[in-house]
């Protein structure tokens, strides 16, 4: 059962920063003429917060969700939806679908953190506001670590002390 739920919630991680892959690779200025883009992003969701910080190409913040997500073992597919509060693309939305694959997590008892490590690929379906017409798909990578208080007897059920993904992506994009 810890194993299942440990699963769950680095796939939830993994699926909140694919949908800021796909925002991030379709506003670059090269995105719009089909050129190949590389990004590498990093995302901090402690207590269940979705939230995202981006330089670059993709400058601005929001909030991420989750559509829908199916995991089987280690299988995991979802639609993920990316909106834009602040910065260049504030009020603009993308919509992504993804499926991947994810290792097993890894409890260290003696450092209290869970670890686990996901690839796949994604596929921009909609955009809205300054992001319209974009379309695109590509390849990512990634790497979970969330750290558990000793207080909770490193509790992976219980909300993390900190909670990172670093998600390296690349994918060609069109208008």
């Amino acid at each position: 059962m810890q194993s299942l739920r440990l699963t769950q919630r680095c796939v939830g991680l993994t699926l909140a920063a694919l949908v800021f892959i796909g925002v991030g690779l379709a506003t670059s200025s090269s995105a719009a003429t089909g050129q190949s883009e590389h990004l590498l992003i990093t995302i901090d969701m402690v207590g269940n917060t979705q939230t995202f910080n981006a330089a670059g190409p993709a400058a601005g913040s929001g909030t991420l969700s989750n559509i829908s997500s199916t995991s089987r073992g280690h299988h995991n597919s979802g639609l993920s939806l990316f909106v834009f509060s602040a910065g260049v693309s504030s009020g603009s939305t993308f919509t992504v679908s993804h499926a991947g694959r994810t290792t097993k997590p890894r409890l260290n008892h003696r450092a209290c953190t869970v670890t686990n490590k996901e690839y796949g690929t994604f596929r921009v379906t909609a955009a809205t506001g300054s992001l319209a017409g974009l379309s695109g798909s590509g390849h990512y990578k990634g790497s979970a670590a969330s750290t558990y208080s000793t207080r909770t007897g490193c509790d992976a059920n219980s909300n993390p002390i900190t909670s990172v993904e670093v998600i390296s992506a690349s994918g060609t994009f069109s208008n």
